[in-house]
């Protein structure tokens, strides 16, 4: 299955100049012109891309090469990134909430890039081990690491992953692969948080505004990815494998994966909640959950 490997980092935090040069890249809507629901923002297909300044002056960055991603020094050394090995390792029932942490476990000045090394937390044992030789780390000690990025995939079924790389060591070039096998991308403050990169509603027949929707009909329809980066951006993602949960005291009907018709004919308010299931570490912070709340109102014609 196609793995989609979405990036965060510091250095994508809104710049007026960073701001205004990836406007350039961007289609608002298919006529690219504003206007109510103006926000359908994806990219151009030929792109002029950034090579970010280097603010925390990170002696290592973030390459990528058709399916291959690499870490490379600024003088030519370089590493690959495993990340179908890592993948994988996610994913084993022994990975305690499935992270893993590229690192150095071994801190000091003269770490070098051929010296990184892959950790996870058992759950049988709840210690850090290496990935590869699964190794125990520092004989159960704890240790002080410097960690290059963190990796998860909290969201059970779904080939979706998420890249947290620390900029004091290594940052992201905004390079983006879309193929068969792999969809990566930097998360920018265009796209808005992480959730919202996967989880944007798109509404029909109802106006919505600061978790409130007001319906001038009997019926409305949600598309809860309709306005997200991956429904968008014509990346195939299997909406289906996301585990979306709907609570609502109106009558619903889901029309297609992500799309529910709600029905206001017997009451002139509501409530509506949906929420995509994840595991502990993409819920407990808010920029990785993807849940939505609304009041409901039927206005008068």
């Amino acid at each position: 299955m196609k793995k989609f490997i979405l990036i965060e980092n510091q250095v994508t935090k809104l710049t007026p100049f960073k701001h205004f040069h990836d406007l350039i890249n961007l289609q608002v809507n298919k006529d690219n012109v504003g206007g109510i629901g103006f926000d359908d923002i994806h990219s151009f297909d030929q792109r002029l891309s950034l090579f970010q300044h280097n603010e925390f002056k990170a002696p290592f960055y973030l390459e990528l090469d058709g399916i291959k991603c690499w870490i490379k020094s600024w003088q030519g050394d370089r590493t690959k990134v495993p990340f179908e090995e890592v993948i994988a390792k996610l994913h084993e029932k022994d990975t305690n909430r499935s992270w893993v942490a590229c690192c150095w476990p071994n801190a000091n000045k003269d770490n070098r890039i051929d010296q990184i090394q892959y950790v996870y937390r058992k759950k049988s044992d709840m210690k850090l081990y290496d990935m590869f030789s699964d190794q125990l780390i520092a004989n159960g000690e704890s240790i002080i690491s410097n960690t290059l990025f963190l990796i998860h995939a909290e969201w059970p079924g779904a080939p979706l992953y998420h890249v947290m790389l620390n900029d004091n060591l290594v940052f992201s070039g905004i390079q983006s692969v879309n193929n068969e096998n792999f969809y990566v991308d930097t998360v920018s403050y265009h796209d808005g948080i992480f959730s919202e990169y996967v989880f944007k509603p798109r509404a029909s027949k109802c106006f919505i505004q600061d978790g409130v929707i007001v319906s001038p009909g009997k019926k409305f329809r949600i598309n809860f990815f309709g306005r997200s980066c991956l429904y968008l951006n014509n990346s195939k993602f299997p909406f289906d494998t996301l585990k979306l949960k709907i609570s609502s005291n109106l009558k619903h009907t889901k029309i297609d994966t992500g799309i529910f018709e709600f029905d206001l004919e017997e009451k002139q308010t509501g409530y509506l909640y949906a929420r995509v299931v994840a595991d502990y570490g993409a819920d407990v912070d808010a920029s990785t959950q993807m849940r939505q709340a609304y009041t409901v109102h039927r206005s008068d014609k």
